[in-house]
């Protein structure tokens, strides 16, 4: 069988995304230990910064109970037993995640764990850049063509490889620091990340066109 007379070109587009959103993790010390969704309502250190994210316009379905752990040693767990709760509270719109961080980091007997970025729609994106690559890809090839006195025929094959580099969530351990009141310290947050987190992501396209015979 005769090879064919082919064409091969390679398109990619790379950027930096930004995250549009974020989940905040955070655990709470309570001197009750309460199970299931309830604990939302009924251990008060929970509900009272429950209540302050409310007021501050974090949305119910935004807050998430992801677990609750008894510091008991010894003896019968029961519900005069301390309690730690696991948090997650979701912000949908990074221009309240200040605002979101502040209720939070208020709470003496909170400490925020981790701020987790997420970014948009991964499969619109990836969907618009590959449709734009492959439109360049067979203006590329055309242009070649007519250079070199062929015609492109039809595609005999294609490939694509999407490569992402996503940052780390980063932790924001809680550091000792004197109370308002001057006396005794208080756990605080140590907020020193950056708000405008990106990351890298790139795709490569690469297609071979068959042409006619060369003259």
């Amino acid at each position: 069988m005769d090879q064919l007379d082919t064409i091969t070109v390679i398109v990619g587009r790379r950027e930096e995304v930004c995250a549009d959103k974020a989940d905040i993790y955070l655990s709470i010390d309570g001197p009750n230990f309460i199970t299931g969704i309830a604990a939302l309502k009924k251990a008060r250190e929970v509900a009272q910064l429950v209540a302050d994210l409310l007021a501050r316009g974090v949305k119910d379905h935004d807050i998430a109970l992801l677990g609750v752990l008894a510091n008991q040693t010894a003896g019968a767990v029961g519900r005069n037993t301390p309690a730690t709760y696991r948090l997650r509270i979701h912000c949908p719109n990074l221009e309240l995640l200040s605002d979101t961080l502040g209720v939070i980091t208020a709470h003496r007997t909170v400490t925020l764990e981790t701020v987790a970025w997420r970014f948009p729609d991964e499969k619109l994106m990836e969907a618009k850049w590959l449709e734009g690559c492959l439109v360049s890809a067979k203006e590329k090839a055309a242009q070649i063509a007519s250079a070199l006195g062929v015609k492109l025929l039809a595609v005999h094959s294609l490939s694509e490889k999407w490569i992402e580099t996503a940052p780390e969530p980063i932790a924001t351990p809680a550091i000792p620091a004197a109370s308002a009141t001057g006396t005794g310290t208080r756990p605080v947050v140590n907020a020193g990340f950056s708000l405008a987190i990106t990351k890298q992501a790139e795709v490569q396209v690469e297609v071979k066109f068959r042409v006619s015979n060369y003259a």
